[in-house]
């Protein structure tokens, strides 16, 4: 995604700290932010190929998960968020663990959930 919005890690979390959406950021840079989101969705794609080639992921899960991965992310790039879901005592709820997701963490540094 940096290489999308030809910025620096910090200058990233800067922006993001600031209240910028991801939206923002890619319009101030000159990306259209369609090309924003194709990017992390392909990125999110790939490691979920990579998870299921490896025999850590089942293509069933696999393909529950990317059915969902346009939509979160055009959520998170567009600044909504993501909809977690009851949580219990300690981040923990139906959902499992805060985080427990394949979508790129707040989708400002592209790492994926579930130890990925």
């Amino acid at each position: 995604m940096l290489n999308v919005l030809d910025l620096t890690v910090d200058e990233l979390k800067a922006a993001r700290d600031a209240g910028s959406t991801l939206a923002v950021l890619a319009e101030q840079q000159g990306v259209d932010v369609d090309a924003l989101i194709n990017a992390l969705v392909a990125d999110v794609e790939e490691r979920i190929a990579e998870r299921v080639a490896a025999g850590d992921m089942t293509q069933d899960r696999a393909d529950a998960r990317i059915q969902k991965v346009e939509q979160r992310i055009t959520d998170r790039v567009n600044g909504v968020a993501p909809d977690r879901g009851e949580r219990g005592p300690g981040g923990h709820g139906p959902n499992g663990p805060a985080g427990a997701d394949d979508s790129p963490a707040g989708a400002d540094d592209g790492s994926a959930g579930d130890g990925s």
